[in-house]
């Protein structure tokens, strides 16, 4: 036949670059999902945010009457006092009108006074030029304000929403990871309640793929473990002085980076992040891995960074302490054993004193010219 049929072969379908791409993210999808499947029967954030704009208060009058004979430094005082004790009242009359109404639906826990709040300065926000407009919802406006202030309710109504969670978290046996890289004094508190709380922590340089390439880290931690096995044993004395030496440095660098999580055994279910702009890594790798964070968030953070935020004051070690506290003091009633924070009176709160600021001094010595 001269007009042969030509047999038309099935096409082969074109793979595109998008094709590949999402063949790459429906694999990875399904590698990183969550450690522990829990939902959280805590209430949302707008329902929050939206709970606490319908509360409005009358401001109380004020108190003009001076005495005529009193001197300028004792009326400074009188009105310093006097605006501490109207906000402070102005405050409580909200929380009190936020728990009526929403009684049964939103319960506030009295965790913390508002006294001790405003004496930590868990309030204080940055300028306005440094701040990130998405924290707009949680600060509380006013005109002609230098620093922008942090609204004192939401910062229980979300600070009870955190402690509820890991209330939750700690009394189903979940594994806390605890970030910290900032500051002494709050590294200290979160290792100090470590082996009470039996939660774990990091207070170095947050390592690269610390979850997300949890792996590496097993194979350090193992290292970590050999070597130590290594020192108890009496096989240490086959080697030298010098090797000693070397293994003890090994140890020592281990431990400063890896020691709060050696025996951590897998992914943790819960993220406690001080300041989520500087543990923006830690934060980042949580997120893909689908682990719930729990983050003090200043007016410079982004919200929708964390699952579970707590407005505040990440700048002051004061706050940062107490809120820290408040936190550590969940794991505590989970386990229960005596809080530090946490139902007690403001008396009793101790919080650390602030470190003074060492300046730089240059010192010039006049040399004679010895001939």
């Amino acid at each position: 036949m001269d007009n042969k049929e030509k047999i038309q072969k099935p096409k082969a379908k074109k793979t595109t670059k998008k094709s590949i791409v999402k063949k790459r993210s429906a694999t990875t999808k399904t590698r990183k999902s969550s450690p522990k499947t829990n939902v959280s029967s805590q209430p949302s954030v707008d329902e929050l945010l939206l709970a606490s704009k319908k509360i409005v208060t009358t401001t109380p009058t004020k108190v003009t009457n001076v005495t005529a004979n009193a001197s300028n430094n004792s009326i400074m005082v009188d009105k310093k006092v006097k605006t501490f004790d109207e906000a402070k009242k102005k405050i409580e009359a909200k929380i009190k009108l936020f728990s009526e109404n929403y009684k049964g639906k939103f319960d506030i826990k009295p965790l913390v006074s508002v006294a001790k709040l405003m004496e930590a300065g868990v309030h204080n926000g940055l300028r306005r030029a440094q701040w990130n407009p998405k924290m707009c919802p949680f600060i509380y406006q006013k005109k002609n304000q230098k620093r922008q202030i942090i609204d004192i309710l939401k910062i229980l109504v979300f600070l009870n929403r955190a402690y509820s969670y890991l209330l939750e978290i700690s009394k189903e046996g979940g594994k806390i990871l605890f970030v910290c890289t900032k500051n002494d004094i709050i590294k200290q508190l979160i290792k100090d309640n470590a082996e009470k709380c039996n939660y774990y922590y990091m207070t170095q340089r947050w390592l690269g793929g610390t979850l997300t390439n949890y792996k590496t880290v097993v194979n350090s931690i193992n290292k970590l473990k050999r070597l130590t096995d290594l020192i108890a044993s009496p096989d240490i004395e086959k080697y030298s002085k010098k090797e000693q030496l070397l293994i003890n440095k090994k140890i020592n660098k281990l431990e400063k980076f890896i020691g709060g999580i050696k025996n951590m055994g897998g992914l943790p279910h819960v993220l406690v992040v001080t300041d989520p702009v500087v543990e923006h890594n830690a934060v980042v790798e949580a997120k893909a891995l689908n682990i719930p964070v729990i983050g003090i968030a200043n007016t410079n953070a982004d919200p929708n960074m964390l699952d579970f935020i707590i407005p505040g004051n990440t700048f002051s070690i004061r706050s940062l302490w107490l809120l820290i506290s408040v936190l550590i003091d969940a794991i505590h009633d989970a386990k229960g054993i005596e809080q530090n924070v946490v139902g007690k009176a403001d008396d009793d709160i101790v919080l650390p004193a602030i470190p003074k600021q060492q300046r730089n001094i240059v010192v010039t010595r006049k040399f004679k010219n010895h001939q």
